[in-house]
């Protein structure tokens, strides 16, 4: 006999279902919704924890005290790289994809991007040894700029006045976009801060090779 709490329910059932509810069936439908109460159960929770689980995933800490940086070595070979005819040192090269359709940056190509910004631009690599970091792809040169002016940490950033100078903007490897930045060492302060290369043929008016 079913319980009389559920005497009321079976009793509003249609008639020909009644008969089959008092002998029993009360306890097979009582089972298929305690099935579907825990189905729905498990299909929220596992919405809320996968949610939780996508939260916690850590990006990379892509931050660069450049205060930290040790000095560049000894100056040698007969030319010198210049930012607006300013002598300059690289102490960071970041690179990163560009773009939806992005070629990937490996940091071993970096020499020859280096020299498709600027001809001979790689023996900077040798002669400054300076950091190289490989970013996460970039969805826009603006995020980017922005990206690499948050991340590249110069000492005392209010100061006008500042021996580092950061160069960013987009270049091409073939025709596909890759970002590139640069913090420079200037030999004296200046008032440049920052340079946005806006088209990638600008990089040779603003970076040059000079012989000192």
């Amino acid at each position: 006999m079913p319980p009389d709490a559920l005497k009321p329910w079976i009793e509003s059932a249609p008639p020909q279902v009644q008969p089959f509810l008092n002998q029993g069936g009360w306890m097979l439908v009582l089972a298929v919704l305690a099935v579907l109460v825990l189905l729905l159960v498990a299909s929220v929770l596992g919405w809320l924890f996968g949610r939780r689980r996508k939260r916690v995933v850590e990006l990379p800490d892509l931050t660069e005290d450049l205060a930290s940086y040790p000095p560049p070595p000894a100056l040698w070979g007969d030319r010198r790289l210049t930012v607006y005819d300013l002598p300059v040192r690289v102490r960071l090269v970041v690179l990163a994809p560009l773009g939806t359709e992005s070629v990937q940056v490996r940091e071993e190509d970096v020499g020859q991007v280096l020299d498709l910004v600027v001809p001979g631009l790689s023996a900077m690599l040798r002669t400054d040894k300076p950091r190289v970091r490989i970013w996460p792809t970039q969805l826009s040169q603006q995020g980017f700029v922005a990206a690499f002016r948050r991340h590249a940490q110069r000492p005392d950033p209010e100061n006008p006045l500042s021996r580092w100078v950061l160069v960013m903007g987009k270049a091409l490897i073939g025709r596909r976009p890759v970002a590139l930045g640069f913090a420079l060492l200037a030999d004296r302060d200046n008032t440049l801060n920052r340079v946005v290369v806006e088209q990638p043929h600008q990089w040779m008016e603003v970076l040059r090779l000079k012989r000192p």
